[in-house]
C-alpha cells in the first residue's frame, strides 16, 4: 500500500513523498496504561549528513501518529525487522541492542 501524508512536527514539515521508505517495523506503545504493539512505517530524510527518522503509526482509519525517532532507535528497529536494509544503509557495524 502506498502511503502519502504530510506531518508538521516541531515546526518542520515532513512529507512522506519526499522521504525514503525504509521498512514496516513493529513498536510497542503505551495506550491507556497498557502496552500494545503496532506495525509502523519507518521513513528517513534524504539528508546523508544528518538524517531524520520518522515513524508513523496508524491509530485508526484516517488517524496517524507520527514520531521523530533517534538514529539509534531506527538502527535497532531495522536490525530486528529488516537486517538487509540495515546493512545497505549503515554497512557492517555492531548491531544495536
Amino acid at each position: 500500500m502506498i502511503f502519502t501524508a504530510t506531518f508538521f512536527i516541531k515546526g518542520k514539515c515532513f512529507d512522506t513523498n519526499d522521504m525514503v521508505f525504509l521498512a514496516d517495523v513493529q513498536k510497542r506503545f503505551q495506550v491507556n496504561g497498557f502496552y500494545a504493539t503496532y506495525w509502523c512505517k519507518l521513513y528517513a530524510t534524504h539528508n546523508k549528513r544528518n538524517p531524520k527518522y520518522l515513524l508513523v503509526r496508524r491509530k485508526s482509519l484516517d488517524v496517524y501518529d507520527p514520531q521523530l525517532i533517534k538514529e539509534s532507535e531506527a538502527k535497532a528497529l531495522l536490525a530486528r525487522y529488516r537486517y538487509d536494509i540495515f546493512l545497505k544503509r549503515f554497512g557492517e557495524q555492531e548491531v544495536p541492542a
